[in-house]
């Protein structure tokens, strides 16, 4: 006879931290068509924007209802120059967790332990592949069909050897996975610091829209991610700090000249599920009704 299978317990289930915060890197260096993308580095301003994003981060959010705590838990990066470089600006300014140093060989002297702050892959910018040093004009000229496909199906086009928007909005919802099983590794209020197209992806992932929906979120002068851009979701309410089992509240700050504004945050509903009548909205209504 078989057992019955026991649900999990509620410590058990996967959780999002209660606070995930994502923020696009600073302006970049691309004046140099010889350097990998992966590789091109901060300009002096874009260092600059990264600590003002940070003085931001603890002015508006430590300590209130959103992360009443004294500091991130932890913050995940792209790998990427540019991010690895914002997310240092950003943490000369802003508290994160610190933890002890697993190995001491590893270890700076006298120092006792360092910033959880942990690069992921997955946060990477899309890839162009074949066509990453080449000019948006050089990459017509040389993969012609290939960018025509592309611009037409702007959600698997991809050009040789390089990225889809599908195939960066797979790589977050893998990253997402990540955060939702580390409630047992203590991280409830998480920085991600990453590009624009997976800050995007993020957005779109956790407020329960469809990755074909991508081009019309773009066309909201509202949704732009721009360097520094901060895009929140929080599962307490921003007023009373009650907790909310999903997230339940989204804000998104921009960064300016004077930049000190609090967020504006905003509830929203993210669907649960899909329905059949959504599935079959697109069918024409005689075909619906025909015989089998």
């Amino acid at each position: 006879m078989m057992k019955a299978r026991r649900s999990p317990s509620v410590s058990n289930r996967a959780v999002m931290p209660a606070l995930l915060v994502s923020v696009r890197h600073g302006e970049t260096d691309t004046s140099d068509l010889s350097i990998a993308n992966r590789e091109l580095p901060l300009t002096r301003e874009g260092f600059k924007q990264a600590r003002r994003a940070g003085v931001w981060l603890t002015e508006q959010l430590v300590g209130s209802n959103v992360l009443p705590a004294v500091e991130f838990d932890r913050a995940y990066f792209s790998p990427y120059e540019r991010s690895r470089q914002t997310v240092g600006g950003i943490a000369k300014h802003t508290p994160i967790r610190r933890v002890a140093v697993p190995d001491r060989r590893l270890a700076v002297p006298d120092v006792d332990d360092i910033f959880a702050m942990t690069p992921d892959l997955r946060l990477r910018e899309l890839h162009f592949g074949d066509a990453s040093l080449m000019t948006p004009q050089q990459m017509r000229a040389t993969f012609g069909q290939t960018v025509t496909v592309r611009d037409a199906d702007t959600l698997l086009g991809r050009t040789p050897n390089g990225d889809s928007v599908a195939d960066v909005y797979d790589r977050v919802r893998s990253y997402l996975g990540r955060l939702a099983r580390g409630k047992e590794r203590g991280e409830n209020h998480v920085l991600a610091v990453s590009h624009g197209r997976t800050t995007r992806a993020l957005q779109l992932a956790l407020m329960g829209l469809d990755p074909k929906d991508w081009l019309a979120f773009d066309e909201d002068p509202a949704n732009e991610i721009g360097y520094t851009t901060r895009v929140m979701f929080s599962r307490y309410d921003p007023v009373t700090g009650r907790e909310h089992p999903t997230y339940h509240w989204t804000a998104i700050s921009h960064m300016t000249s004077e930049n000190d504004e609090p967020p504006q945050w905003q509830e929203f509903e993210a669907p649960v599920g899909t329905t059949i009548e959504e599935c079959l909205a697109k069918i024409p209504e005689e075909w619906l009704n025909d015989p089998l």
